[in-house]
């Protein structure tokens, strides 16, 4: 770790132990260990899991409490009561605490999943609550009713069926998740299970709570402010300028917040999100204040928003299909750092490997603050991770770094080099590890017909000028991405010209290499087994046989490298079948942007002629495999129906739930605009 020798010790926690809790002790024992050693020791935590997610949480929950900070702002601005207010935002927090009380009485785990499942639910836990809030408050204001209980009431009951509407659909398209399986059920399973329990609790609070809450001084202080027709009391341009303005502040306020919390460098990353949804909130403001023009406008003209309507689904077909980046399972982003990988030939002692990258170490020490450099080495194989911080990503470290490491890259030979990071990759010396950013599995019934599929795949790919290292690799998901062999080569006419034998070169060469085929003599009376080897030969590696020499019976030197040639082939490393069918994956490197990569792996799919039963997919990083997006596929269709038995029944009609399910395709309209204009990956 940065430059420095260490001995790496990994410590795991036994299934179904708290990851923080057990970081802790953890952390609190290690002072003990040192001082109790017998001799002189240091630790140094390098990762930590349970710190890690004890750090995601804090965020979360600071993050969820600027939520609730904004929430109030905007809710102090629409109702003009702070006692109200603060009523409405203790219904999230009285929401919460059942929710986690829940959590602990089903033995829901407390994870980011689950946490994250009710930072998404704020807005709808306040839209319950709201709902209430507001019938109650024109019926105490109007002064319909002469007792404030029967207000309370009557105003409650008055929005009980659209609450129990709306939440019961939503509850209903989230536990619909929990049909799901496998892998996929780690990450819908809880999320489903956070969001109902949040969902129902946000009823309890919303009949339970808010009636109560608003007796005694709410109730007074309600009774002195006049209900107008709408939630601002105003209309067309002064509301809109007002809102807009409010806006403004809004996102001023939040900028501010993310510059003193992270620092210059996040909140200039996140100003183009803060400006994105500051516009989004100024063009639902502007429609409010012109709701009712607008309203009359469509009455008059009827194919006017039916012709919009449409234009607007057939362009999000359009961006979804050919702007809209489609990612597969949804995998967390990690922080861009520059990678080093070295391969050297098939059996060069580790010594050596890692020789090779404290080269590669030396040409960056010492570190800048901020940054952390971790390697290692084993076997012919070695690494460098060199991460920054946030402060230096945006500094000229990291470009000088890549290029120092290319630049002792191209001075040194006889080994496979591979460099990412801020940047297209860099590969030198031909075929190596399996550093691959895309990969395609090809199954089929035949193992030797579909060994000619992939060799034809194979000899596409090695014809394109972007592809790096096309090689075929078992169809094991966690098996290696590459696997060699070494084969030498023997020239016959070279043999023939020096009188040689294939057996006389074979086996000065294992020789050579200290792996002669034993055989036996009989010493001082006893039959022992015997391998004859070069006093060198635990040194000598592969790529340095070619210029050793050798004698022949008439006394001649010759260069071994006249007479054979090495090769390194890749081979499968397993072979593995799946549902009776046998499985290849084919990886390469594409060099150039990731829009490129994507479109020729579909074309490379779609130019592979398959036989009945056979298949091939892409399986770069963590993509979807068939039976995941037919169980997605499945678990909507499920969702949609759950939605319309659910409305069906409270409706009692057929027509209305269809109309309106017709706001789902709507929404989605926006969803792809947010997606293509923030160029966010739609996993």
């Amino acid at each position: 770790i940065n430059g420095e020798n260490v001995i790496s010790l990994n410590i795991t926690k036994r299934s179904g132990q708290n990851s923080i809790s057990v970081s802790r002790r953890l952390r609190e024992e290690l002072p003990r260990i040192e001082s109790e050693a017998p001799f002189a020791v240091t630790f140094e935590v390098d990762q930590d899991e349970g710190e890690d997610l004890e750090d995601k949480l804090e965020e979360l929950v600071i993050r969820s409490l600027v939520i609730l900070g904004l929430l109030f702002i905007m809710l102090a601005v629409a109702l003009k009561q702070v006692r109200l207010t603060a009523i409405v935002i203790f219904s999230i927090l009285l929401a919460i605490v059942i929710c986690l009380s829940l959590f602990y009485f089903f033995g829901v785990s407390v994870n980011f999943i689950t946490i994250s499942g009710l930072t998404v639910c704020f807005g709808m836990l306040l839209d319950n609550s709201i709902l209430v809030l507001d019938a109650i408050h024109r019926r105490l204001s109007g002064k319909r009713h002469a007792e404030a209980s029967e207000a309370l009431v009557r105003g409650t009951r008055e929005v009980a069926f659209p609450i129990m509407a709306t939440t019961l659909t939503t509850v209903v398209a989230f536990l619909s998740f929990i049909f799901m399986t496998d892998r996929l059920s780690l990450f819908y399973v809880p999320l489903a299970v956070s969001v109902g329990i949040a969902m129902l609790a946000s009823i309890f609070v919303a009949f339970a709570w808010i009636p109560v809450a608003l007796r005694g001084p709410a109730e007074k202080e309600m009774r002195n402010t006049r209900a107008a027709d709408d939630e601002f009391g105003l209309s067309g341009w002064p509301m809109a300028w007002r809102w807009t303005l409010g806006v403004a502040v809004i996102a001023v306020i939040v900028f501010i917040v993310a510059f003193a919390w992270k620092g210059r460098f996040t909140a200039m990353e996140t100003l183009p999100w803060i400006g994105g949804a500051g516009g989004l909130l100024v063009a639902v403001g502007l429609f409010v204040s012109f709701v009712d023009s607008l309203t009359r406008l469509h009455l008059r003209f009827w194919l006017y928003p039916l012709v919009v309507t449409i234009a607007v689904f057939a362009g999000t077909f359009f961006v979804f299909k050919e702007k809209v980046r489609t990612g597969g399972f949804w995998r967390p982003q990690s922080r861009e750092q520059i990678v080093v990988y070295c391969e050297r030939p098939v059996g060069t002692d580790v010594k050596l490997s890692s020789e090779t990258i404290r080269l590669f170490e030396e040409e960056v020490l010492p570190l800048p603050e901020g940054a952390t450099m971790r390697s290692g080495a084993y076997s012919n194989q070695s690494w460098i991770n060199l991460e920054f911080e946030d402060e230096l990503l945006s500094s000229a470290y990291p470009e000088l770094f890549r290029n120092k490491f290319i630049v002792l890259a191209e001075e040194l030979g006889g080994m496979f080099i591979w460099i990412n990071g801020f940047g297209d990759p860099y590969m030198k010396g031909g075929r190596g590890g399996g550093m691959s950013n895309s990969t395609i599995r090809i199954t089929g019934y035949n193992s030797k017909e579909l060994k000619e599929i992939s060799d034809g795949v194979l000899a596409r790919l090695d014809r394109n000028r972007r592809v790096r290292n096309p090689r075929i690799t078992s169809g094991d998901r966690f098996s290696r991405n590459a696997t060699d062999e070494t084969v030498i080569l023997l020239d016959r006419d070279a043999l023939a010209q020096h009188r040689l034998s294939m057996m006389e070169v074979m086996g000065h060469i294992r020789r050579l290499l200290g792996v002669e085929n034993p055989w036996h003599m009989v010493l001082e009376g006893e039959d022992q087994q015997l391998m004859l080897t070069f006093d060198d030969a635990e040194e000598i590696e592969y790529d340095q046989v070619l210029g050793r020499t050798m004698t022949t019976a008439r006394g001649q030197k010759v260069q071994l490298g006249r007479l054979i040639s090495i090769e390194q082939r890749p081979e499968i490393s397993s072979i593995n079948r799946h549902d009776q069918r046998y499985s290849q994956m084919l990886n390469w490197e594409y060099i150039g942007t990731d829009r490129m990569r994507r479109q020729y792996i579909k074309d490379i799919l779609d130019g592979i002629e398959l036989p009945y039963g056979y298949t091939a997919e892409d399986m770069s990083g963590e993509q979807l495999d068939e039976e995941e997006e037919e169980e997605l596929k499945q678990t909507l269709w499920l969702t949609l129906a759950f939605i319309f038995m659910a409305l069906a029944a409270m409706f009692e009609s057929f027509f209305l739930p269809l109309l309106v399910l017709m706001s789902i395709p709507m929404a989605l309209a926006g969803v792809g605009a947010i997606f293509w204009g923030t160029g966010s990956e739609f996993d």
